[in-house]
């Protein structure tokens, strides 16, 4: 047993990496902004669902569209935009993009953008197979499972029992079932 004189006393004394911690100065929260951030700061501010789409889909802050109603040459150069080449990341959050950008030109009509919202709703809980052989969300992009190598097989790209560009969606029994035609918005 040992002696109380030879027992340590608990320290009192502050931990050094608290020390550290306090005498860094918080100048970084207080750190003038960066002007030429500021047109993308100023568009993510200001994003509707639409445009946080683009923004996944990898279309630069300066190139998003600002008006409430999108014309026909704007879809035309969005759909041009989305053709240039793009990582994995980008590549759902594009094909939905594209998808619904198709449809507005099938009307040959303006879109306003709330329009534009209730479409991407219909794509919630779908994903697709990129041509990496992950599976990802269709509105964020976000691989949820790797499916494995992708080869052409039966004329088309694919891996495991998935087809690259295609739409799925889980049923209720929790398996991949292909969506053959996405349901129209809710309105």
């Amino acid at each position: 047993m040992q002696s109380t004189s030879s027992r340590r006393k608990p320290s009192r004394a502050v931990p050094f990496s608290l020390l550290l911690v306090g005498s860094v100065p918080a100048a970084c929260a207080n750190a003038p902004k960066i002007e030429a951030l500021q047109p993308t700061r100023t568009a993510v501010a200001e994003l509707d669902d639409w445009g946080a789409l683009l923004l996944e889909a990898g279309v630069p802050t300066t190139a998003l569209p600002t008006r409430d109603t999108l014309t026909l040459d704007e879809v035309k150069r969005l759909r041009l935009m989305l053709s240039l080449p793009a990582s994995m990341e980008h590549y759902a959050p594009r094909l939905v993009a594209d998808t619904v950008l198709h449809e507005v030109e099938l009307t040959q009509k303006p879109v306003r953008r709330e329009v534009l919202n209730q479409h991407l709703q219909r794509f919630q809980t779908l994903f697709v197979l990129r041509p990496d052989g992950f599976l990802a969300a269709a509105l964020t992009g976000r691989a949820q499972q790797c499916v494995g190598p992708v080869e052409p097989r039966d004329g088309a790209l694919r891996a495991g029992p998935y087809e690259v560009g295609v739409w799925y969606r889980r049923g209720q029994d929790g398996a991949a079932q292909r969506v053959v035609e996405i349901p129209e918005s809710r309105k």
